[in-house]
């Protein structure tokens, strides 16, 4: 894989970590009019679950490719997709922070 080849693929895989924050986040913003107001031992419960399946999920689309590349001896390529994939969320956490301290 090539520099470009890399970034581009490290920036898509930020953006899909973004976009699945944002989805999870309309999830649990709009909680009480998909689900109803619940106050049981099951909310506590999906809400454990619903991170759970976020962190693994997050984990994937961060550390899933490099895992395969460095797997396949490709060692300085996986360091480089990783470190593309943390500079992408890194750029856009800024951007969402300026953003809202803008509101």
């Amino acid at each position: 894989m090539h520099n470009n080849q890399l970034m581009g693929r490290g920036t898509l895989h930020g953006l899909g970590v973004m976009a699945y924050c944002a989805a999870v986040s309309q999830v649990i913003s709009h909680s009480d009019q998909l689900f109803g107001h619940m106050d049981t031992v099951l909310t506590g419960a999906a809400f454990l679950m619903l991170l759970t399946l976020s962190a693994a999920t997050v984990g994937a689309l961060i550390f899933g490719k490099p895992a395969l590349l460095y797997a396949e001896g490709k060692k300085q390529q996986a360091i480089m997709l990783v470190g593309y994939t943390l500079g992408t969320l890194a750029i856009l956490t800024i951007l969402l922070m300026v953003v809202v301290a803008a509101r």
